[in-house]
């Protein structure tokens, strides 16, 4: 739920959407990296992780490219 906000504030609101969807990324990304570590098996856990890292570096991007 609170992803869905965030790509709603990015259109409403822009940095604040991309703030909030990096709060919300980092713990995702942290949990399914961690859980691919300890299991080794992609689904869902390398999936998971993969796609949690590629919206992280994403909203970073978008914050530093100045969106």
């Amino acid at each position: 739920m609170l992803l869905i906000g965030a790509a709603y504030l990015v259109g409403a609101k822009g940095t604040i959407g991309l703030l909030l969807g990096l709060i919300v990324s980092l713990p995702l990304a942290g949990r399914f990296v961690s859980g691919f570590r300890k299991t080794g098996k992609v689904m869902p856990a390398g999936l998971m992780a993969l796609l949690s890292i590629a919206g992280v570096v994403l909203t970073i991007a978008a914050l530093l490219g100045g969106r």
